[in-house]
């Protein structure tokens, strides 16, 4: 398994030395209308997991958007372990760190109502996050093999401040998934919007 080396934030606007993982939340950018959770929508049928309200897209899509568009105000480091990867993703300004707490919550929700669908997964064009991204696509389909925790962190005055996740894969492919989730998500904290237009490969089985 490789080891990805954490990498520092040069844009980052302080953490105070507390972590928070899994970061920025799953995922940003691109279409977000896809199958099930958290936060979008796309109806019933065979491996599409529960519907979404316009209400759950709309909050989806502000958190992301609002996350991609201060990205440099976000500060995110990550590790490889033995089954997946450890991360800190955290802001000093309390109403970007609310927006990471936000979003990975949506996230989380989103893996685990696919992850409750027939199959075990999302299946194809259903992903509930940027579901034309291959990367993001698989993650989806394979929930039932990943596991999202999630805590979020705040500072001494009590202020959010982000989260601490760790993700991790029942599978050796799931584990693959989530570390090249943790890359990308570590490139959109880093290149903003620019990283969120891309599309990112599956890794090999």
């Amino acid at each position: 398994m490789p080891v990805l080396s954490p990498r520092p934030r040069a844009a980052a606007r302080g953490a105070g030395g507390d972590s928070a993982p899994a970061g920025m939340g799953m995922m940003m950018g691109q279409d977000t209308v896809g199958g099930s959770a958290g936060g979008m929508s796309m109806g019933g049928g065979m491996g599409m997991g529960p519907m979404m309200g316009p209400g759950q897209q709309m909050g989806y899509m502000q958190a992301a958007m609002a996350l991609l568009a201060n990205h440099q105000k976000v500060s995110r480091s990550f590790h490889a372990i033995a089954n997946g990867v450890q991360s800190t993703t955290t802001s000093s300004d309390p109403a970007v760190a609310a927006l990471i707490q936000a979003h990975v919550a949506q996230m989380r929700a989103a893996l685990a109502r696919c992850a409750a669908a027939p199959g075990g997964g999302c299946g194809a064009g259903a992903a509930p996050v940027r579901p034309r991204d291959p990367l993001f696509a698989a993650v989806f389909a394979n929930a039932r093999d990943l596991s999202l925790q999630a805590t979020n962190t705040t500072t001494q005055a009590g202020a959010p401040l982000g989260v601490a996740a760790v993700e991790t894969g029942k599978t050796p492919f799931a584990t693959k998934l989530a570390l090249a989730h943790a890359a990308v998500v570590d490139d959109f904290v880093t290149r903003g919007m620019a990283a969120a237009m891309e599309s990112h490969t599956v890794p090999k089985a």
